[in-house]
């Protein structure tokens, strides 16, 4: 089968390689529609430790069966999308829900654990999901991320979000894009978005945001009472925190850099929550789900690329070089 493989920093390349076998209790899926994550662009560039080449990327993921075990309950054609993080449902975590931090736990299409940029991928059944028929591909293979916004949203109360008198997203990316259409759902009113591309800022205005903040050329608020930061780098973080007034409330979702550093002293003397939150658990993911086939979330104004998977080693050079603000979420069709 043709697949993209990650063989360097910098190097992808769009080659042949075996066709995965299915093992008991697992399922040969046909690859449909795969999203390019941030992370997966970061492990490209070899900023993460993350991607460990030879492998192939691609975690947000939809498709068909195209194998299935006799005694299985999924039937060959039927449409699914993979809950990507393979939790042991054993443990302490994962016992209590909490299955987004299960230890025991192997991702999909992360480290050397290949992924969906193919055109065909095994999975456990355990964790396919099936998917209407009316939806789109490239929407159904968006559940992931959607879930990793849901599950950032859900770490509030919702009678805070509800009650909030203005909210602030850092980062106009998918997942802050996704963080906003999630507040808006819920009920949250007041929902500002900084970031530093024009274009994505008149996206979130499209997309509900009461106002967008260039961080760079316009003053931060400083009377923000609840914060979503979804960019993951130091400068996105301080920004974060100086917006918030007197006991505010930031959820820090960007991961992209592993040390950064924080004035202690201010969050400590004005009494700032930080609030850490990590991927997902199965019932966010189930719930994300749900949201797309309600359609309570518009996906398709993010979606700005569709490219087949011959082109994936040119659209990770392309993302990898910054130089495309205005490309949210690139979907490789296969």
């Amino acid at each position: 089968m043709k697949a993209v493989v990650f063989t360097a920093d910098n190097l992808m390349q769009h080659t042949e390689v075996p066709n995965p076998v299915a093992q008991p209790g697992e399922l040969l899926v046909k690859i449909k529609a795969v999203g390019i994550c941030g992370s997966d662009v970061e492990g490209y560039l070899g900023k993460t430790g993350r991607r460990i080449p030879p492998m192939i990327m691609g975690h947000e993921l939809a498709g068909e069966v195209a194998e299935a075990p006799d005694d299985s309950s999924f039937s060959v054609g039927q449409r699914i999308t993979v809950h990507p993080k393979f939790f042991c449902g054993q443990c302490e975590f994962c016992r209590a829900g909490q299955t987004n931090v299960c230890p025991h736990a192997r991702f999909l299409g992360v480290m050397d654990n290949n992924g969906g940029l193919a055109e065909y991928v095994t999975v456990p059944e355990r964790f396919a999901i099936p998917v209407d028929s009316n939806i789109p591909w490239e929407h159904a293979c968006m559940v992931e991320p959607l879930a990793v916004a849901y599950h950032a949203v859900a770490r509030i109360p919702i009678e805070q979000l509800r009650s909030a008198r203005s909210i602030l997203v850092v980062g106009a990316g998918p997942i802050g894009l996704l963080v906003l259409q999630v507040l808006k759902h819920m009920g949250a009113k007041n929902v500002i978005v900084s970031d530093l591309q024009a274009v994505r800022r008149q996206l979130a205005l499209d997309m509900g945001a009461v106002a967008t903040i260039d961080p760079v050329n316009e003053e931060l608020p400083t009377d923000i009472q609840l914060c979503f930061e979804a960019v993951g780098i130091a400068a996105a973080a301080r920004q974060s925190l100086q917006a918030l007034e007197f006991g505010g409330t930031v959820v820090w979702i960007g991961n992209a850099e592993k040390l950064i550093q924080v004035n202690m002293q201010d969050i400590v003397t004005r009494e700032l929550q930080i609030v850490g939150s990590y991927l997902f658990t199965e019932s966010d993911f189930t719930e994300a789900l749900q949201l797309i086939q309600s359609g309570s979330i518009d996906l398709a104004p993010m979606i700005t690329v569709e490219e087949g998977l011959a082109k994936g080693p040119e659209v990770f050079k392309t993302l990898g070089s910054g130089q495309r603000p205005e490309l949210i979420k690139v979907v490789i069709k296969v």
